[in-house]
């Protein structure tokens, strides 16, 4: 389960290091180095992202995730590239590029299992990067957290259409287009852009960019939160194609969720 408190994938910049260089991007390593590949395929067998099949994940009680997400929060929106040296880089979209939400060290937090990871930045892909067997969503929210020892956890939420969600709405009123300057905004309530039931499907992962480095924590909430279809379109409009990466081999690794029954 998952408590939250009440008051409580651009290819890498710097190949020689991944950690960095995958929280600069959409998501972190676990400080495994990795080889750079091309998006169909990783350098190892523990890829991200996964098609998730709920009749054969492994029930568990999983340890309690305690989320300390900003209530009033500043971040600073970005746009990640992957094509800076090119030409006509200002105009082209890579599928390896997002609109991200950066956050001052120390804003934000998760604890699991008595670790402690710094919440360090969020971001978008359309459509969604995980499958739930055949179903795709339109959006797929990464949360990026790293521990001390550079290891990292992503916490991952699935946008479907349905009610406006007032902090996705506030955030996308500040998409930022490629070569254009960052865009601080104020007053992000983070912890709104988590569901109400917090179960989850767990498993052991990899970026979803360059260097597709492995050793990753990945959290897939079982929930979606809704957003409105105007909001929807507004991200999906800067990548008309996308911004994933394909599913890749699950390779004997085990999905858990606490999702129950049990």
């Amino acid at each position: 389960m998952l408590r939250t408190s009440h008051s409580l994938h651009r290819r890498a910049l710097l190949q020689g290091a991944a950690v960095v260089a995958g929280l600069t991007a959409l998501s972190s390593s676990a400080g495994a180095s990795a080889t750079s590949t091309t998006s169909a395929g990783g350098p190892g067998s523990r890829q991200s992202p996964i098609r998730i099949r709920p009749s054969t994940t492994e029930p568990a009680h999983l340890p309690t995730l305690h989320v300390h997400y900003p209530h009033d929060a500043t971040v600073t929106m970005t746009y990640v590239r992957e094509d800076a040296d090119e030409p006509d880089g200002c105009t082209v979209r890579g599928d390896e590029e997002t609109v991200r939400a950066e956050l001052p060290p120390g804003v934000g937090s998760l604890t699991v299992a008595g670790v402690t990871y710094g919440l360090r930045q969020f971001h978008w892909h359309t459509p969604s990067e995980h499958l739930v067997v055949a179903r795709e969503y339109p959006i797929e929210m990464h949360f990026v957290h790293q521990d001390s020892s550079g290891h990292t956890l992503v916490v991952g939420v699935w946008v479907t259409p349905g009610p406006t969600n007032r902090t996705l709405g506030h955030l996308y009123d500040h998409l930022v287009s490629e070569c254009t300057a960052d865009d601080p905004v104020g007053h992000i309530d983070v912890g709104a852009l988590l569901p109400r039931r917090h179960t989850s499907y767990r498993y052991d992962g990899s970026l979803t960019t360059a260097p597709y480095t492995e050793g990753v924590q990945w959290v897939m909430l079982t929930d979606p939160i809704t957003a409105s279809p105007r909001q929807i379109d507004r991200f999906r409009a800067m990548f008309p194609t996308g911004n994933r990466r394909d599913v890749q081999d699950l390779n004997g690794r085990v999905v858990r969720t606490d999702r129950g029954p049990f």
